[in-house]
């Protein structure tokens, strides 16, 4: 666990740096869970604070949102994401409209 987190902490710095976006980092997480079925949910938990949500795209909030992998928190977290992006689009486009 400590070497995948050790590249994903590496994949993060390089991922921000060339495109600002967690899903690279997300899709490794969800391939890593889906090979490593044993972890504990403190395990998950302790990989998922590698994952930014806010930097998701809403097609991975999507995928994580129904992701029974992934711990609870951190699908509320993507939930609570996805709410707070469609309130701030909403406002943009009534203000637009004005």
């Amino acid at each position: 666990m400590s070497t995948f987190i050790s590249i994903a902490e590496l994949s993060i710095a390089v991922s921000e740096a060339i495109h600002g976006s967690s899903d690279g980092i997300y899709r490794a997480i969800d391939i890593y869970f889906d090979t490593h079925r044993y972890l504990t949910e403190s395990e998950r938990e302790e990989i998922c604070k590698l994952l930014d949500c806010n930097k998701m795209s809403l097609e991975a909030c999507e995928h994580a949102a129904q992701n029974e992998r992934l711990p609870l928190r951190v699908v509320e977290q993507v939930l609570f994401v996805v709410q707070l992006q469609m309130r701030e689009t909403i406002r943009k486009k009534v203000q637009g409209s004005d």
